[in-house]
């Protein structure tokens, strides 16, 4: 999943120090059975700083042309490809 030139950059310009740790949130699918798993995407989320703050995807459903997977995390609203 691409975030952005901006994101990149400042990764790249800012000490891992300055930026904290970051994780990623990993998206599978699978047929109805519940097997067949097939990774879709993923995407880059800051660690939490209280682990009482921990949170997952949530509203997570495919958008109208089945293309992609789109949630909300943290109040923000995001989508990753399902290819």
């Amino acid at each position: 999943m691409d975030d952005g030139p901006y994101p990149k950059l400042m990764r790249n310009l800012l000490p891992r120090s300055l930026i904290g740790p970051h994780r990623n949130l990993q998206f599978w699918i699978s047929n109805i059975a519940g097997d067949d798993f097939r990774y879709i995407g993923y995407e880059s989320a800051p660690m939490p700083i209280n682990a009482n703050d921990d949170q997952a995807p949530y509203f997570v459903e495919w958008t109208a042309d089945g293309s992609r997977i789109a949630y909300e995390y943290r109040g923000k609203c995001y989508s990753v490809a399902a290819r």
